[in-house]
């Protein structure tokens, strides 16, 4: 690998090239991104992909946590391996759900298993590839992080959690109106995919919130009925999530 191309992957992965997810918070870089790093770094004729292997569908049962209610749902795998000019083949495994039981479904999901396989094998060639997203700590040149919330005195807003929770129905537990709300919206929005990935949607739509070890209070309730809603109205608007692939 020549002097030029070490260079480039050593360098500080630029920011803007992050994707930070709407809900979940998690941060990673899309599929198109990583190729037309590639691209730019090993040259459009510097690199290559094929698949490595069978691309395998496998079963497996799910439990709704509320409900006990079991159901069949199905994911891809596959392997990938990526070749580079003077270096040697980088291979990795791809997994990605089906969301949708059809045949857009299960074409979507195999793709998207490719994909995760092609980011996961080139994330081996570093920073430039996602490698330093896997360290939370890890924040772009020049990004600061953000400041403590403040009141509105100028003084730092209190610890978020126990006493220091503001307003009369802060520390009192969701109502069962706000629950089944939120049950009813989240269905809607996931599809069949909201018992199973239930626990970490939640956590993911209270940030900002309180302590997300406890229970959901009813200010939470109505901050997470309320991005649920917003995400309802964007899709109905034809305003949809890219599908990302980490």
């Amino acid at each position: 690998m020549d002097a030029d191309t070490t260079k480039a992957l050593k360098a500080e992965l630029d920011g803007d090239l992050i994707t930070t997810h709407r809900y979940f918070r998690y941060r990673y870089l899309e599929g198109r991104t990583v190729i037309n790093q590639a691209n730019r770094i090993f040259g459009f004729d510097g690199w290559g992909y094929q698949i490595a292997g069978p691309i395998e569908m496998k079963s497996f049962e799910v439990v709704d946590k509320n409900t006990g209610e079991k159901r069949t749902a199905h994911a891809y795998n596959v392997a990938v391996t990526v070749t580079v000019k003077d270096a040697l083949p980088r291979t990795d495994i791809g997994f990605c759900t089906v969301s949708d039981q059809t045949a857009d479904g299960h074409d979507t999901a195999m793709k998207g298993a490719v994909t995760d396989a092609l980011k996961r094998a080139l994330r081996t060639f570093g920073n430039q590839f996602g490698n330093c997203l896997y360290d939370k700590d890890w924040q772009p040149e020049g990004e600061e992080q953000p400041a403590p919330a403040q009141h509105r005195n100028g003084q730092p807003a209190p610890a978020r959690g126990g006493q220091d929770r503001i307003g009369k129905d802060a520390g009192k537990v969701a109502t069962s109106a706000q629950s089944k709300k939120i049950e009813r919206l989240g269905k809607a929005d996931f599809g069949s995919e909201w018992p199973e990935k239930r626990d970490e949607a939640i956590d993911g739509l209270r940030k900002n919130c309180d302590d997300k070890s406890g229970p959901i209070t009813r200010r939470e309730a109505d901050l997470i009925i309320g991005r649920l809603e917003k995400r309802a109205e964007e899709r109905k608007a034809g305003i949809e999530d890219e599908v990302d692939f980490q």
